[in-house]
């Protein structure tokens, strides 16, 4: 049997953080939260990491420097970022995607909207075009 897929979850609002864990832990997901980018980054990166959801506005480090420093690391490069934030302006939108973010989710969220972007992301993370060419032996 397939082991849950492990996303980390990145919002300062503990309330909203526990909230999306617990959604996508009912959905069968393995949800980690971190209440600071800095700790998002570090368990995305201490650990085989299959998603990241993250809000944009959060103190020290903020959502658009999480999605670089995940975009820029070898070991979290490819793992798919999505954003849920209620920085809804087009600027944050273009920004956040531009940086490696899949996908834009205004807050407030609807689950359904959410657990079906993290289904897409994941399959499309999945599909060989998606992963890097294999060097011939």
């Amino acid at each position: 049997m397939r082991e849950k897929r492990r996303v980390v979850v990145v919002d300062d609002e503990r309330e909203i953080a526990l909230g999306i864990a617990l959604r996508l832990r009912a959905a069968g997901y393995h949800a980690e939260t971190a209440f600071t980018a800095r700790a998002g980054l570090d368990l995305a990166r201490g650990a085989p990491t299959d998603a990241v959801v993250l809000d944009l506005r959060m103190p020290e480090m903020d959502g658009f420097q999480l999605l670089m420093a995940l975009k820029s690391a070898p070991a979290t490069a490819a793992v798919p970022a999505i954003v849920v934030s209620a920085n809804v302006t087009e600027q944050a939108r273009t920004q956040a995607l531009g940086l490696g973010a899949a996908r834009f989710i205004e807050k407030p969220y609807q689950a359904e909207a959410l657990l079906s972007a993290l289904a897409d992301v994941l399959r499309a993370a999945e599909s060989p075009a998606a992963r890097p060419p294999t060097a011939a032996i």
